[in-house]
């Protein structure tokens, strides 16, 4: 792998090591949540409750 991608493999590995309950479609978050950290974004908008399992991110519904 290139640097870079190493990198972002290593930051993916790191979100789901710390998030036991991820399995299923809940990877795909991880991956997001792994993309947003390697570029320095640490809040989503989103009525996704599935995210607030991450805590890296802040998440805020902008339904309520």
């Amino acid at each position: 792998l290139e640097p870079k991608e190493k990198a972002k493999l290593d930051t993916f590995m790191e979100v789901a090591a710390r998030t036991p309950t991820i399995r299923g479609a809940s990877a795909q978050d991880a991956r997001l949540v792994a993309i947003m950290l390697e570029n320095g974004v640490r809040k989503i908008h989103t009525n996704d409750e599935g995210f607030l399992r991450f805590r890296e991110i802040q998440v805020v519904n902008p339904l309520t």
